[in-house]
């Protein structure tokens, strides 16, 4: 997993990552530490950020990431304004 000392860990810096988001394909090399959105089953409908942590000759173990934010009922029939304050963004 990837480790951040928080002593030196400069926010401002918006440097690129080298890394660039793509499609996986299978047969294609994944590396500990890649970020991934990931799907439990093929006919789940929510996607989930996800890091890889352990890579095995059988299994990937990945880490799954959580939002401090609560779920909104019924967000797909929610406005946008009304998405933002559930963010806690009053400009829109």
């Amino acid at each position: 997993m990837l480790m951040i000392d928080v002593t030196t860990l400069d926010v401002t810096d918006s440097r690129e990552s080298r890394a660039k988001p793509k499609l996986h394909t299978n047969g294609a090399e994944l590396h500990e530490e890649d970020l991934i959105l990931y799907k439990t089953d093929l006919t789940d409908t929510e996607w989930y950020l996800t890091e890889i942590d352990k890579i095995y000759s059988d299994e990937v173990e990945i880490i799954y990431f959580t939002t401090p934010n609560k779920v909104v009922e019924n967000c797909i029939e929610q406005s946008m304004e009304q998405r933002y304050e559930n963010l806690n963004l009053t400009d829109i």
